[in-house]
């Protein structure tokens, strides 16, 4: 499955396997909110990220029916072993149960914490 922004080009490749994974780890956590961490690559010209992998989320993870913080247990260790091979952090992946498929001010509070802080 390819998901494209038209706007300024930018595509996402993520295939069936893995979007049926993230189905499952939804599921199993029924109406509460989930998420975890998307893994892959990025083609040559920067212009089309490639996910390769899908992370549930770490056990120290907060679920509630409104709220979701990813916890960090085993993060960091599991992120540098697929560095080394060759399988990077793109960003994050998150499902509200109760509400629309849209990121919430917290939802984007959060995000820009991860990108200036680096804190996986």
């Amino acid at each position: 499955m390819i998901y494209t922004n038209d706007i300024n080009k930018l595509s996402v490749f993520l295939t069936e396997d893995l979007l049926l994974e993230l189905r499952e780890f939804c599921i199993e956590k029924g109406n509460l909110e989930t998420g975890g961490i998307l893994v892959g690559m990025y083609d040559s010209n920067l212009q089309s990220a490639i996910i390769t992998k899908v992370l549930g989320p770490p056990a120290d993870s907060k679920h509630g029916r409104t709220t979701f913080v990813r916890g960090t247990k085993g993060v960091k260790k599991t992120l540098e072993h697929l560095w080394k091979e060759g399988q990077y952090y793109l960003g994050e992946w998150h499902y509200h149960p109760n509400a629309l498929p849209i990121a919430s001010s917290q939802d984007i509070t959060q995000m820009k914490k991860i990108a200036k802080k680096l804190c996986l």
